[in-house]
């Protein structure tokens, strides 16, 4: 018999009246049986169009709609299985159904993480996702065998209408050993629960957009605003976003831009449970609670705790480098950090790496630069402006940013830098803010300094000698509705913009001709007052041709009709 639709929502877990648990197997609505005995293999549906499964757990040759299919498309499907019980994700994922599809046929299933299953095991689950059939186990009699091996059961019944249940038997009570196991290995205590309805951290702020995944879940979706977050809860940065986590227990965390960051629940066993985190990738900050001891995990599964001493909370960064090194530096405060029965006090400004469950050698921080020029608050013309800080020695290159705003939400630089100076060729207009921060020969990055702001000023246009219509304060008069506006002029260089707004400062702009070549269109605008502008494009700059004019739409006045007063009598 072909099952032909595994997947966990088939998959129950039955107590059985003697005290075992049983798997019960169900919706045999797609099942074929084979005609002999032992099962040969089936013709593909009639039309080749038609999909006889769940996408997310069919095999390759059931999407290509191959002539034959056989038994071994079940047991790609148990791979499918097991693979999300141990990784908590599917092995082959996209973000349309379309792509999903292909990417079953065409990529290769995703790694598992280091240390997520034994060898035996992982190699087994790894071996069912094969693409081509002749690779993946051949019976589910193998599959009872490595599986039993790895976690003992009583026998199962040998009858071939009993081999599936067995296997998924034996596959539940592994995956369920295995997660206790690791977990266990990992905390050296007891497991948490794998969810409660309790809540265990929020999601206190976010700036810009945070994506969040839950355990079950596979893609990454828009964060609300002040979430609950639970156990093996995941958030996502991306550019320039940011994202605070309060714990319940008791502290918080702030997960800076490009980071992924996994929420776990603390140890229930524990004299003083601390929060846990994850961190995937990307770097968090915050400060660490007298008598609360942070417990994270590099990104290749290694624990770490930081525990503030000395009385009073300790302020503390970590940050994931792409070789699975998390570096744990102490901004404020001192603090003990402890892995693989080594411990290791920090003081502020120190920084030690954790490599493959490791500590290293306690570093001093690189301090940031002294910003030189330009000065603070200082008046620029619009031109290229020179940004200049001191050198920082032992500091490899250094990190610069600039933006529109002094809390750095919104970029126009983000960039590494050789030396000790950055040329900004063609400021904006306006008021601007710098920053920067040492980074040494490994890339262990120093804390920006205090930033500093300039103002450009915008260079004075010379008086146009554009001729342009509508002149200034016109006036066009209609009869009902809105107007056909002709704008034409004469000079200038194309590509050229024209804005019509409702304000002076054209903020509010209600219509926007952008890269005109030509020098003249039509704008339908309803009655009201109107400010419009011509502008050259050049690049990334815009720059005014002529000063803003002032237009006024009217409805035209019906003429007013006397008529004589007759005074009449009929005869």
């Amino acid at each position: 018999m072909v099952h032909r639709d595994l997947k966990p929502a088939n998959i129950f877990l039955v107590q059985q009246p003697d005290g075992p648990m049983r798997v019960k197997l169900l919706d045999f609505g797609l099942a074929k049986l084979s005609e002999e005995t032992h099962v040969r293999g089936e013709p593909a549906p009639k039309n080749p169009e038609t999909l006889v499964g769940t996408p997310e757990y069919m095999s390759p040759e059931q999407i290509r709609g191959v002539e034959a299919v056989d038994h071994r498309i079940d047991i790609y499907s148990l791979g499918v299985v097991l693979y999300e019980m141990v990784a908590l994700r599917r092995p082959i994922v996209a973000s349309s159904m379309g792509g999903l599809l292909v990417n079953i046929v065409t990529e290769p299933p995703r790694p598992l993480e280091p240390d997520s299953a034994p060898p035996p095991l992982e190699r087994l689950i790894m071996q069912c996702l094969e693409k081509q059939p002749d690779d993946r186990p051949p019976s589910a009699e193998e599959l009872v065998q490595v599986v039993r091996s790895l976690a003992p059961r009583e026998a199962a019944r040998r009858r071939p209408a009993w081999i599936w249940a067995a296997v998924l038997a034996a596959l539940v009570v592994a995956g369920v050993a295995l997660f206790a196991l690791i977990s266990r290995d990992r905390r050296s205590s007891a497991p948490p629960p794998a969810r409660t309805e309790r809540p265990i951290a929020a999601l206190k702020n976010q700036w810009q957009e945070v994506k969040h995944r839950s355990r079950e879940g596979v893609h990454w979706a828009a964060a609300r605003p002040r979430m609950d977050l639970f156990h093996l809860d995941g958030l996502k940065t991306g550019a320039g976003a940011r994202a605070e986590v309060t714990f319940r227990v008791g502290g918080s965390l702030q997960v800076d831009e490009r980071s992924v960051v996994l929420i776990e629940a603390p140890d229930p066993t524990a004299s003083q449970p601390g929060p846990v985190a994850r961190i995937k990738s990307g770097r968090v900050r915050g400060t660490a609670a007298v008598g609360r001891p942070l417990l994270f995990y590099t990104p290749d599964g290694k624990l770490g705790k930081l525990t503030a001493t000395g009385g009073k909370p300790a302020a503390f960064r970590l940050v994931a480098r792409d070789d699975g090194t998390v570096g744990v530096a102490v901004l404020k405060g001192t603090a003990k950090i402890e892995a693989a029965g080594r411990t290791i006090e920090l003081q502020a400004g120190r920084v030690v790496d954790l490599a493959q469950g490791r500590l290293g050698a306690p570093l001093a921080l690189l301090p940031y630069p002294a910003l030189l020029a330009p000065g603070v608050d200082e008046q620029i013309d619009a031109r290229p402006v020179v940004l200049r800080w001191e050198a920082v020695p032992k500091a490899a290159r250094y990190r610069l940013q600039v933006s529109t705003m002094m809390a750095f939400d919104h970029r126009t630089e983000d960039r590494m830098v050789e030396g000790t100076s950055r040329l900004l060729a063609a400021p904006s207009p306006g008021s601007c803010a710098w920053r920067v921060a040492s980074v040494d020969q490994a890339g262990r990055e120093g804390e920006f300094g205090f930033a500093r702001r300039f103002s450009v000023r915008a260079a004075a246009s010379a008086p146009s000698s554009v001729e342009a219509t509508p002149p200034d304060n016109a006036v066009v008069k209609v009869a009902e509705g809105p107007a056909q506006i002709p704008f034409r002029w004469a000079g200038g260089r194309p590509p050229f913009l024209v804005l019509v707004a409702r304000s002076p400062t054209l903020k509010r702009f209600v219509v926007a001709r952008s890269r005109m070549t030509t020098r003249s269109t039509e704008v339908t605008l309803a009655p009201g007052i109107y400010y419009w502008r011509l502008f050259e494009i050049k690049g990334a700059k815009r720059d005014p041709v002529i000063p803003a004019r002032r237009l006024v739409v009217r409805k035209k006045q019906p003429p007013e009709l006397h008529l004589p007063e007759i005074d009449w009598k009929p005869k």
